[in-house]
């Protein structure tokens, strides 16, 4: 630091020789050191006694005042302009600047196009209804594409957005509602009630947020946590679209996370929320690294970006940099697969795109034909059909297909529209399959241009 001019410096007072304490003093000291431990020791058993004791209605009764009336639904739209096609709840907190904000889940404020088009937030009356002033959002951080490290792990992606609001806008004839919106910060409560707390299997919560099946709104529901699955902690309370970016508050008051998914297995429900202690250490461990992502569509020359080769018995393929392997075992007639897959390109990708390649040995010419007939059920082949000439390329656009989590399926239970392209041949006695699933967005046509640099990258031995 620079220098204090000579005119600024304030003379320092010269210290004040140590008084070498008697007996008396020393045993004054030792007192007061007592005392004070104890009284530090009592302040902490009564946090500690006050956390685990108070009544269910008490934390209700805490939840309705400080928490419940900051709990706000947040419409979003798809495209620039667009309607509100995307509704979730939020969290409206202040800031160390004081400055309006509100947390929520990624996916409801990012658009298909992994875009943000506009959201404006909605805060509830007493009564549950909402005010007239609508606030829009200023500015959006979200943390779907951001690389970060947890626990040794590295962590692509997070369903979580912070919402910068700024002034309201009058939709009817009530008076505008204060900027920044006067609504109790929720975190000075939860610091008050639950310093540091963890969440345990069997523990009551209450779920709040606006959830589809509820109207207009403000809902609660109750249920317990019912285990953890990865980041996610499972929770049994009734979820809904729209519960997307809600609250989880347990029965001592404490944050426990935003729901991000709910699933419907069996009859039941289940709502995974991304815990607070996860969300605060993954924005303290930013990379700064970029997410995965294609080459773009209108790259000219896409086999610039095949930079990894396999090779078959009978040939050789070159594939994406960054994917990853995936070997099957050999069947009894000898076929087998080798499947490229894609990196994730953030939490919110649902389908991790996959070229695999089918080899099928001693296969005679004049099978290609049935073979396409019977595996490739979505193309209409005219009753006039012939064999289909080596090397055409077969795309079927709109199936759908099921998205798999690795170790656990009910993460992923719902269908995605997928763009599948497959190239079969034949050549000196094996047929070659290989076959493209990509997720249809905005970037689908890179996955295509990639598979068919693929394809023209086939060396045979």
């Amino acid at each position: 630091m620079p220098d204090v001019p000579e005119k600024l410096k304030i003379a320092q007072p010269q210290p004040i020789p140590p008084r070498t304490p008697n007996f008396s003093w020393k045993v004054f000291l030792l007192a007061i050191s007592i005392i004070l431990l104890l009284s530090l020791g009592g302040y902490y058993y009564y946090r500690a006694y006050k956390e685990v004791n108070l009544s269910e209605s008490e934390i209700l009764s805490i939840v309705r005042q400080k928490i419940l009336p900051s709990v706000v639904q947040v419409g979003c739209s798809d495209v620039e302009g667009g309607p509100e096609t995307q509704i979730g709840s939020g969290l409206y907190y202040t800031d160390d600047t004081g400055a309006p904000m509100v947390e929520t889940a990624a996916h409801v404020v990012i658009g298909k196009d992994g875009e943000f088009h506009g959201c404006n937030v909605y805060f509830p009356r007493p009564d549950g209804s909402f005010y007239d002033s609508v606030y829009s959002v200023q500015k959006v951080w979200a943390y779907d594409k951001s690389e970060s490290v947890v626990g040794g792990e590295k962590i692509h992606g997070l369903d979580y957005a912070q919402l910068l609001l700024s002034s309201s806008t009058l939709l009817g004839i009530e008076q505008t509602y204060p900027f920044p919106p006067d609504k109790p910060n929720p975190y000075d409560t939860f610091k008050e009630l639950c310093p540091q707390k963890t969440i345990e299997i069997g523990e009551k919560v209450y779920l709040l947020g606006y959830p589809k099946t509820g109207g207009k709104s403000i809902t609660l529901t109750d249920g317990v946590v019912s285990g953890f699955s990865g980041d996610f902690t499972k929770i049994s309370a009734s979820a809904n679209a729209g519960n997307s970016g809600g609250i989880v508050v347990s029965t001592r008051g404490c944050n426990y996370g935003i729901p991000v998914k709910a699933t419907f297995e069996s009859g039941g429900n289940l709502a995974f929320s991304i815990s607070a202690g996860f969300i605060r250490e993954f924005l303290d461990n930013l990379t700064g690294e970029a997410i995965y992502s294609p080459p773009p569509s209108n790259a000219t020359n896409t086999s610039q970006y095949l930079t990894q080769s396999y090779s078959f018995p009978g040939f050789d393929i070159k594939y994406p940099d960054q994917w990853t392997l995936f070997t099957s075992t050999i069947q009894s007639d000898q076929s087998y697969s080798v499947s490229f897959i894609s990196p994730q390109e953030g939490v919110l990708d649902n389908l991790r795109e996959i070229v695999t390649v089918v080899v099928v040995p001693n296969v005679p010419e004049n099978y290609l034909g049935p073979y396409i007939k019977k595996n490739i059920t979505d193309i209409v082949i005219p009753p006039n059909y012939v064999p289909i000439q080596k090397g055409r390329y077969l795309i079927s656009r709109g199936m759908k297909t099921y998205s798999i989590l690795y170790g656990d399926d009910s993460l992923r239970l719902f269908s995605v529209p997928t763009l599948d392209s497959e190239l079969v041949f034949w050549y000196k006695g094996v047929l070659y399959d290989l076959i493209l699933v990509a997720e249809i967005k905005p970037d689908s046509d890179a996955f295509l241009n990639l598979f068919s640099a693929m394809g023209d990258s086939l060396r045979f031995k």
